[in-house]
């Protein structure tokens, strides 16, 4: 066929480990298996080409916890009493969504265009995500199957689901009876917000990850679900996929917002946004309809802001009223629906009315309060920021201490910020302190020659801010990841073994390919690059090095061992089966069997017999078990099954697992699992098949 390629868009995104304690632990979520594992589900799904950092291009933030956080998490705040108690696990990203939403309006940042997305462990308690402002999300991580996901975490197609949100798209109508989600996307053309039609003439491609044993898979377009559903069996179907590819070139994330921006300079390399100067009221919350009510996510008085909101003729305002009840200023707006819970999202950035000590969001047909907030008369005061005893240059744990006061004696929190540019550009370390200093963990923070903090204080809508005196933070080598193999392989003399590595660092975000390298305890250079094969492994245990040195030439080292025996026989027997999944869909009422066949081949040498087993009883397969030849040319599996007694309105899942036994000494049992899904709900028709993959073409 002819083809003409076109560019793939840009998606430039911030990602933030939310790290809370509680008690002596620190939950946070995992680098490899949330994070970069994330950055894999979007680099395989996403309509985006090329590799990590060039179209897609995260940025990692480390942002410590003081408390509030954990009492968002377990519900414990009177915070979270805003939500009905079935949907109090939404309390932490909700406010972490508002504060959020506070560091791009104010927090001094080169590109506010850029995509937000908050990650939080639920090793104390589910935080349930949301996407609630523009570009801005938030969303658990841990490593749950929620029943069909069994690569060691769901953080990614969670925060996939999320920032699809930020991407324009919304739940699909279709799923909206059987999996929960709201129904808010009319537009979506599959049945049940499957991949694809009812017939299953479309089905999905997963390029799969190696580095994760993440495999290649056709997904059934009957059996996997839009990754904007609430459904199991998530991937992204063909209508997701070009509206994701039509909003980022319609809304770019890599160009700047309008607004000036200032010159580069030695310090600050990259034009940098040029904030508004001013008295703002910045706020983000929710409106309950159903109450009559609304809340604050953030609220807060700044001097200088990255963009104001226009008012506008919407159906709710925020009032400013004064001493006396009088009304200052009203401004218009108009909320958005929400995707997660029940209510109306709003994110305004208005201009303060001074005298103001009441702020109430209200609806303007019949001017009723749904929710307020009082404004102190005084702003808190903060000064003479410091490091104290902190060693030259700076590294470690490091106390910073400030002097702050509030005349009106109220009750007062903290937010640190770093600028390793003098000034430029800042990023988050710490939130939610209470008091007159902090223990700030400098580990994750790049190092410069002109480094500053800066301590912004709130009163509860009153802000001021105070900065360090510049001082010198020690330079970080980088994070070295070996994704692929695990440590202790264990290979025949001659096999080809492949690697697999990625490095963060806190200078350079990630470090480039032509500074990563591969090498054995033995002195043989395996390559450089992220990847690496080699064949020419010694006999014995083999000690990998996989080294990064980033832009300032430090270099971090991690290792793992391969241990290559020297059997130069035939390889035993290994059993191979596929398809490696199989998908059925039948009508409501069918009680006619559904099969398939599975061949099992040995793909080693020998005989080795088999036995398998299923895990529910609608599904069977025979034969139950046998013997394989290495020269057979394969064993025909039918796997049959049975509708009858099963619900309708659901896909049922089940695996049927294949086991060898051991064939000898040295050797270990095999063990082979493939899922089966048997929907019922919709007829199938005879399928004429296609498969929906994009074609990348790699410079």
């Amino acid at each position: 066929r002819s083809v003409t390629f076109a560019n793939s868009p840009t998606l430039s995104a911030q990602f933030f480990r939310i790290n809370f304690r509680s008690g002596s632990t620190w939950y946070r979520p995992r680098i490899n298996k949330d994070i970069l594992q994330t950055y894999s589900w979007i680099m395989r799904a996403y309509p985006i080409g090329g590799a990590i950092g060039e179209k897609f291009t995260p940025t990692l933030w480390d942002v410590n916890d003081d408390g509030r956080v954990t009492s968002w998490v377990n519900q414990s705040s009177s915070d979270c009493n805003i939500y009905a108690p079935g949907d109090r696990n939404l309390c932490a990203s909700y406010y972490v969504n508002g504060w959020l939403k506070y560091y791009r309006d104010h927090a001094w940042v080169p590109d506010t265009n850029d995509f937000y997305y908050g990650m939080i462990d639920d090793g104390l308690s589910f935080p349930r995500g949301q996407a609630v402002y523009d570009k801005t999300s938030v969303g658990p991580s841990g490593p749950g199957t929620w029943g069909w996901d069994n690569d060691g975490s769901y953080a990614d197609w969670y925060a996939a689901h999320e920032i699809g949100h930020s991407l324009g798209r919304a739940h699909p109508t279709p799923s909206a009876m059987a999996c929960g989600n709201s129904a808010s996307d009319n537009s979506y053309p599959y049945p049940g917000a499957q991949i694809g039609p009812a017939d299953g003439s479309m089905n999905g491609f997963d390029a799969g990850d190696p580095s994760f044993g993440i495999p290649r898979a056709v997904y059934p377009g009957t059996s996997w679900f839009d990754v904007m559903s609430y459904c199991a069996n998530q991937w992204i179907s063909d209508y997701t996929y070009n509206g994701m590819y039509d909003y980022m070139f319609a809304h770019p994330s890599a160009a700047a917002v309008a607004g000036p921006v200032s010159a580069a300079s030695a310090d600050a390399p990259a034009p940098l946004r040029i904030m508004l100067a001013g008295d703002f009221l910045s706020t983000a919350g929710r409106i309950v309809t159903s109450t009559n009510t609304a809340s604050f996510s953030y609220i807060g008085r700044l001097s200088s802001v990255s963009a104001a909101t226009p008012p506008d003729s919407g159906p709710y305002a925020i009032r400013m009223l004064g001493a006396t009840s009088n009304t200052l200023a009203t401004y218009g707006f108009t909320p958005d629906a929400s995707h997660d819970g029940d209510g109306l999202m709003f994110d305004t950035t208005f201009t303060f009315a001074p005298g103001t000590r009441l702020v109430q969001v209200i609806r303007v047909s019949d001017s009723a309060v749904l929710g307020s907030r009082g404004v102190s008369a005084n702003a808190p005061t903060i000064s003479s920021v410091a490091l104290q005893g902190a060693p030259n240059p700076v590294s470690g744990d490091v106390t910073v201490v400030w002097t702050a006061a509030d005349a009106d004696g109220d009750s007062l929190t903290f937010d640190i910020f770093y600028s390793r540019d003098n000034g430029a550009s800042w990023q988050p370390a710490k939130m939610g302190v209470t008091g007159n200093s902090t223990v700030l963990d400098t580990s994750r923070l790049g190092g410069s020659g002109t480094a500053l903090l800066r301590v912004a204080v709130s009163d509860g809508v009153n802000t001021a801010e105070a900065t360090s005196a510049p001082f010198v933070m020690a330079n970080k080598a980088p994070e070295a990841f070996v994704l692929l193999p695990s440590s202790g392989t264990h290979v025949h003399y001659g096999q080809l073994v492949n690697f697999s590595g990625v490095a963060l660092d806190v200078q350079d975000g990630l470090v480039a390919q032509n500074g990563l390298s591969w090498g054995t305890d033995r002195g043989v250079n395996l390559g450089t690059g992220g990847l690496a094969s080699t064949d020419v492994l010694s006999v014995g245990v083999n000690t990998i090095y996989f080294t990064a040195t980033n832009s300032l030439g430090l270099s971090g080292v991690t290792s793992i061992t391969v241990i290559v025996d020297d059997d130069l026989g035939t390889p035993g027997p290994v059993l191979s089966a596929g398809p490696t999944q199989i998908g059925w869909q039948v009508a409501v009422g069918s009680s006619t069997p559904q099969q398939a066949q599975v061949s099992l081949t040995n793909a080693g040498a020998g005989s080795a017999s088999f036995s398998i087993t299923s895990n529910t009883p609608w599904l069977t397969a025979s034969p139950i078990s046998g013997t394989i030849d290495a020269s057979t040319e394969a064993v025909t599996l039918t796997l049959t099954g049975a509708p009858s007694g099963l619900a309708s309105g659901q896909t049922h899942h089940a695996i049927l697992t294949i086991v060898r036994p051991p064939s000898g000494s040295g050797d270990v049992t095999q063990t082979l699992n493939i899922p089966v899904t048997l929907g019922i709900g919709y007829t199938r028709l005879p399928p004429t098949y296609r498969m929906y993959l994009p074609l990348m073409h790699r410079n």
